[in-house]
């Protein structure tokens, strides 16, 4: 799957580094459910183990890969899927470094297509940190209509924040 400057590939045992990067990296947890960091042996058995089938593992991780350079840039994914409603929730990370760029506006357009044209899923979903601004621009720009606010919802640095929860329909479903 390829964009103007980055194209999302699957999981590489060459990967490990970079995942633990990201898996280990405090600063991302509040994204996702982890707490404490993940070992090489962990995620060495992730990596063995996954087939990435999206309908058998309910999930399905992509590296983000900047055409240019062959780095990889950040990660995203579907999870939580539900294949009989046809929804899943969506996220994606990109290193600080390569932030700013669109690359994570490509990458979320590509994963949309694959969801919607190839998958047949009816909805994504995604929840943000009401303080993630640069977050709540990007999905707000490509169409996900926020449906609610979770209050309290994360709790980081001693403090509770809230969060949105946003939606985007396959309108091609109607």
């Amino acid at each position: 799957m390829n964009a103007d400057d980055v194209y999302l590939r699957a999981l590489e045992p060459e990967d490990i580094d970079f995942l633990l990067e990201l898996e280990n990296n405090p600063d991302y947890w509040e994204v996702s459910t982890t707490i404490i960091p993940f070992s090489r042996f962990q995620m060495e058995q992730y990596l063995i183990n996954t087939n990435n089938d999206l309908f058998e593992e309910k999930q399905l991780r992509m590296i983000i890969v900047e055409k240019t350079s062959g780095k990889n840039v950040g990660c995203i994914d579907f999870y939580d899927l539900d294949a009989i409603s046809r929804r899943a929730y969506i996220g994606v990370i990109v290193l600080e470094e390569f932030q700013k760029k669109s690359f994570g506006q490509q990458a979320l357009k590509l994963m949309i297509d694959l969801a919607f044209e190839k998958l047949g899923l009816h909805s994504l979903a995604v929840t943000v940190n009401t303080r993630n601004t640069a977050s709540v621009k990007l999905f707000e720009k490509l169409g996900f209509l926020k449906q609610g606010e979770k209050i309290d919802w994360v709790f980081k640095n001693g403090k509770f924040c809230n969060q949105y929860f946003y939606q985007l329909i396959n309108n091609k479903d109607d």
